[in-house]
């Protein structure tokens, strides 16, 4: 019996194997702060390398995904995809038996690795017929992951083994993903680029920014969400719970994205993911109870996920020529490396506060560079239509 297809053009077992890759691969952000605090719990970083082993995992994750876009040919899928996979075996197995400096380079390592795996992502959905369908799949599958490793990881692992224990669980997920290289397509065939070659036009630009800046508020206050809960006065119990919850809120999230998205103007969306970001760092600060701090991360959580899936078509509406939405993978990772280091600069081992407003002035940027670039896309347009009348 033939394996039915789950996008045309790949069998079943296929698209299964890829998009449990990058599932793995991508879950990891979301994770960071229960894996970050062990290891801050338990001594082996400080407040300050919090930031610089998350900032230094996303500048792997985009640095590899972009050199693989540049220079790899997809025609050694099943090679590429186990060296990723050893490296990041490597890297979570060895990450809770050390500490300083020697964590912050394993997560980098880390990093490369998911990168690579990502890469190979986005090599099928750029091929796939419907490659909403198959984000939609992605996301919702990623959020669920990552919801059932937070419960497993606060209720069971962490309590017992610590950190530790946190990133033997990831390893243990590594070592399944070999099981997926059986069904992992051999080669993607060619594809012709989208767009034409050259930069960005300015509006294009600006929206990349603008979007890369919303994932910088998204990490520069996550990473630092339970360290900053403490210090506000929050039991450590009921910060890990509030966190819990709002991974969950992501799946409710992915779904209503895979269902709004034509329904919704892409503007409208990168606008108002800021603005409640905004609103739910500010509910959070006020450490008026663990309703609010439910609420605050249930609405934070919500966005993150909601939020990105709107920036490629804004990007295209923004700049149709397809440059600005071809370096959409980039500038959201990018984002997520800048958010952490730039909190990581301001905070300090007695108060990691400060890393809320680096969050805040992040999504004032984001929301400032959004709208200029729909501005400057308007005039443009303007120009264009206004010079036959000029002749």
């Amino acid at each position: 019996m033939n394996d039915p297809p789950l996008e045309a053009g790949f069998s079943r077992g296929e698209s299964v194997a890829v998009i449990a890759m990058g599932v793995t691969a991508g879950c990891i952000p979301a994770l960071q702060p229960i894996l970050l605090n062990g290891l801050l719990e338990q001594h082996s970083l400080n407040t300050v390398q919090i930031g610089q082993a998350a900032t230094v995992e996303a500048l792997g994750m985009a640095v590899a995904m972009t050199l693989a876009a540049l220079f790899l040919k997809p025609d050694r899928l099943r090679p590429v995809a186990l060296c990723a996979i050893i490296g990041a075996f490597v890297a979570n197995s060895a990450t809770g038996a050390t500490n300083g400096l020697t964590i912050v380079l394993l997560r980098g390592l880390n990093g490369l690795s998911s990168g690579v795996l990502l890469w190979i992502l986005i090599g099928l959905l750029a091929r796939s017929v419907a490659p909403g369908r198959l984000f939609a799949i992605y996301v919702t599958a990623q959020a669920g992951l990552a919801f059932a490793l937070s419960l497993v990881l606060n209720q069971w692992i962490m309590p017992t083994f610590g950190a530790a224990g946190g990133y033997a669980v990831l390893t243990l997920a590594d070592l399944a993903l070999l099981a997926a290289l059986v069904a992992l397509p051999s080669s993607y065939a060619p594809t012709a680029a989208a767009g034409a070659p050259g930069a960005p036009p300015l509006s294009g630009l600006l929206a990349l920014i603008g979007s890369g800046l919303f994932l910088a508020t998204i990490m520069a206050f996550w990473v630092y969400v339970i360290p900053m809960g403490r210090r506000i006065g929050y039991p450590l119990a009921t910060l890990a719970s509030a966190v819990n919850a709002a991974i969950g809120v992501q799946i409710l999230a992915g779904l209503a994205a895979s269902v709004l998205a034509t329904r919704i103007k892409p503007l409208w969306a990168c606008l108002a993911g800021a603005v409640v970001a905004s609103g739910a760092i500010g509910m959070f600060l006020t450490g008026g109870g663990g309703i609010l701090l439910f609420a605050a991360l249930a609405a934070f959580s919500f966005v993150w996920m909601f939020t990105p899936p709107f920036q490629m078509p804004l990007l295209i509406e923004v700049d149709p020529s397809l440059r600005s939405a071809m370096l959409i993978g980039s500038a959201q990772l990018f984002g997520v490396a800048a958010g952490p280091m730039l909190a990581s600069q301001t905070v300090t081992n007695a108060d990691p506060l400060p890393a809320a407003t680096v969050a805040l002035a992040c999504a004032g940027l984001s929301i400032v560079l959004t709208l200029a670039a729909s501005i400057a896309h308007r005039r443009r347009e303007s120009r264009k239509t206004a010079a036959p009348a000029v002749r």
